[in-house]
């Protein structure tokens, strides 16, 4: 993204801190019908997706991008801060 150079391009990176991450994937595997082996897995993948994420919060704020913190907020507030974010004037 960052060496992006066409005009009016934009990207919009979404985060959430790890136990809001956590939470989610939890819910979303149904951590409490899961099996040993399933729940192993899911923790791996929390971990991999924990480590991605500093990484690209690092990412785009060491390079100024546009970055959306999803944690505690409805789908329908974060779909209208990026609508927003994306209608704004290039340059804000």
């Amino acid at each position: 993204m960052a060496g992006l150079t066409l005009p009016n391009a934009r990207a919009v990176g979404l985060t959430a801190d790890e136990a809001v991450l956590a939470a989610r994937v939890r819910a979303a595997g149904h951590c409490p019908q899961a099996t040993d082996a399933e729940r192993h897995l899911i923790g791996r993948f929390l971990a991999h997706t924990a480590r991605f994420q500093q990484l690209m919060t690092e990412a785009v704020d060491a390079y100024g991008l546009i970055r959306v913190d999803t944690g505690g907020r409805s789908p329908a507030d974060v779909v209208e801060t990026v609508l927003d974010t994306l209608n704004a004037p290039i340059g804000r």
